[in-house]
Order: C-alpha cells, then sequence, then structure tokens
C-alpha cells in the first residue's frame, strides 16, 4: 500500500488537528521539493555567486554585531 492510499485510507478518522498536521508535512515536502529542483537548475557559478553573497551578508552582520 502507498503513503498517498494509507493517507486516503486514515484520513475520514482523523481530527481536524491531524488533518491540519497532515496538509501541512504534504505542504512541506512538496516546498522542499521545489527548493531542490530549483538548486539543480543552478549552475556551479550561480551558486558559488549566491554562497558568496550569504558569506559576505553574515560577515557584515557580525561586524555591526561587534562591540568596538
Amino acid at each position: 500500500m502507498t503513503a498517498k492510499q494509507q493517507l486516503l485510507e486514515r484520513a475520514p478518522r482523523w481530527s481536524e488537528a491531524q488533518a491540519v498536521a497532515a496538509l501541512r508535512v504534504v505542504e512541506a515536502q512538496s516546498e522542499l521539493a521545489d527548493y531542490f529542483d530549483a538548486e539543480e537548475r543552478l549552475t556551479v557559478a550561480e551558486r558559488q555567486a549566491r554562497d558568496d553573497r550569504q558569506a559576505e551578508a553574515n560577515a557584515r552582520a557580525l561586524i555591526r554585531e561587534e562591540s568596538w
């Protein structure tokens, strides 16, 4: 039995909280799949440029927080 079949079989017996939790998991999984798809489309240079921007932003934030 697939996960989808199990989900559909059990759903009628769930409380509202259980149904909401299941929907959140499905949404999170979908968002994660979209993230990985987008990552796969990036070139090595694009990934490196993004990482460099993040590192620079982190360094700036640390410098701002430093008590001079």
